[in-house]
């Protein structure tokens, strides 16, 4: 069978870098590195969660947050799966912590789930999944896919809105369309939050907000 190489990386931020009311977040970065790797799998409670593409053959997760050691997420390999999970802990309000994952452009990579409690999620990515399913109880989710994405798109917010920008020419859809094979699936799920699901090129207009409707849930 294929062997998994993981290498690890720790970078600590020697000191502050803001004068006042600063907090200091440590970043704490493993690599994993395997074509075995089909699953990304996080479950977390009030983290900032980031997904981006990259050109390395690896998967990056760091972690950067002002939480003792023993409280801050951490990511585990579990036959082809990246685990990311947190052990039970009261956390402060002054709690800070993100999580940055970067996946390659090559990759085996065929499901990501990706779940939090108040943090927000972003996912911006230059190739889909089979499965991206992204669930945020009080955050907000931000998704940006390129024009030629092929996907269905299932969304759900009880009290939140849905942003959607026309320039994508997909329409959203209340139910997921059951065509395994054909197209990638999106899944948002959040109870109070905002869902925006921007393009590509409109990501980078400032202007971007003026292109898209809004819609109350």
């Amino acid at each position: 069978g294929l062997a998994v190489a993981i290498e690890f990386f720790i970078l600590i931020k020697p000191q502050n870098l803001q004068k006042n009311h600063s907090v200091n977040l440590d970043a704490d970065t493993i690599f994993f590195q395997s074509d075995r790797i089909a699953r990304i799998n996080l479950n977390v409670s009030s983290c900032t969660v980031k997904i981006f593409s990259w050109e390395e053959n690896r998967f990056e997760v760091s972690v950067r947050s002002n939480r003792k050691q023993q409280d801050k997420p951490y990511a585990l390999l579990q036959d082809d799966s990246i685990i990311i999970q947190e052990d039970e802990q009261e956390l402060s309000n002054s709690d800070k912590t993100e999580i940055i994952i970067n996946v390659p452009m090559r990759t085996n990579l065929k499901e990501i789930f990706a779940k939090t409690t108040s943090g927000k999620i972003e996912y911006s990515s230059k190739t889909l999944p089979a499965l991206l399913q992204l669930e945020a109880e009080s955050g907000n989710i931000v998704v940006t896919l390129q024009k030629d994405f092929d996907y269905d798109l299932s969304y759900e917010t009880k009290t939140g809105k849905i942003e959607y920008p026309s320039t994508l020419g997909t329409s959203t859809t209340n139910s997921l369309n059951d065509k395994a094979g054909e197209k990638c699936s999106i899944i948002l799920k959040t109870e109070s939050g905002n869902i925006s699901i921007l393009s590509s090129d409109s990501a980078l207009d400032e202007n971007k907000n003026s292109d898209a409707s809004t819609m109350s849930i």
